[in-house]
């Protein structure tokens, strides 16, 4: 666009992912070589801000000022804060600073992914990996994320009529798919369960579920491919007669 500031799109496994480059500083200039953006600064007083976005260039844009209007600083302090608070929700005490320094490490990991993209969540790398273990843990303690999160598990079963097994940036839908089935049931419904999905959403939640099961398959699948619907039958079972739904269930 000019001396500071660029534009564009990468193709990445198939998605799109447009950017927003914005610098400051005493530029001398800037050049695309070998799909690289190199800036020359002649001091070393600079700051350069990056937004992305996997919904359109206007987002990026908008990422990208709303970061460079806010400051390093504040952007900085804004998201110590938010960690903060996030990993204080867990208070353990230990003898050895260490230790405590290397369990709240490990917490903060646990919490990195899914990761929040213009509203919607993906990044759940793995779900039979996480959907006994880091999922409940997001469910348990991450409040404020949890109901959009799940939210966003319901709009993607209604915009691929299923939910990935292994849901990032990637265009194959159906990538190991051989691993398990209908994971996303234990999820939704340890959601509800929580009260953070309601009854007011449970038509929309049935719908979800009915999708996933008539999508699940384990013929010439592993023994646990059918553990794993058995569970989700039963669950989903349950929820359902919680809300009234006698034919469901």
């Amino acid at each position: 666009l000019n001396n500071s500031a660029w534009r564009g799109s990468i193709l990445a496994n198939g998605v799109r992912i447009f950017f927003a480059v914005v610098a400051s500083g005493n530029i001398q200039g800037n050049t695309l070589h070998d799909k690289t953006i190199e800036y020359n600064f002649a001091s070393s007083d600079a700051e350069v801000v990056i937004g992305f976005s996997l919904t359109s260039q206007n987002n990026a844009v908008a990422h990208a000022m709303e970061a460079a209007q806010e400051g390093f600083d504040a952007v900085r302090q804004a998201a110590a804060k938010a960690w903060t608070t996030l990993l204080e929700r867990i208070r353990v005490e230990f003898p050895d600073k260490s230790l405590r320094s290397r369990f709240y490490s490990c917490l903060y990991h646990s919490l990195v992914r899914p990761a929040r993209h213009d509203g919607g969540y993906i990044e759940f790398v793995t779900m039979w990996d996480t959907y006994r273990t880091q999922l409940p843990l997001v469910l348990s303690i991450a409040h404020e994320q949890a109901r959009p999160m799940l939210l966003s598990m319901l709009d993607t079963i209604e915009r691929f009529g299923f939910f990935p097994i292994l849901y990032y940036m990637n265009e194959k839908l159906d990538h190991e798919s051989n691993q398990a089935s209908a994971l996303v049931v234990y999820t939704l419904c340890d959601g509800f369960m929580r009260g953070i999905l309601t009854q007011d959403d449970y038509p929309r939640l049935k719908r979800s579920l009915e999708a996933e099961f008539k999508h699940a398959d384990f013929i010439g699948k592993s023994p646990t491919h059918i553990l794993d619907i058995a569970g989700a039958y039963h669950v989903a079972s349950i929820i359902a007669l919680k809300c009234g739904d006698t034919e469901s269930a």
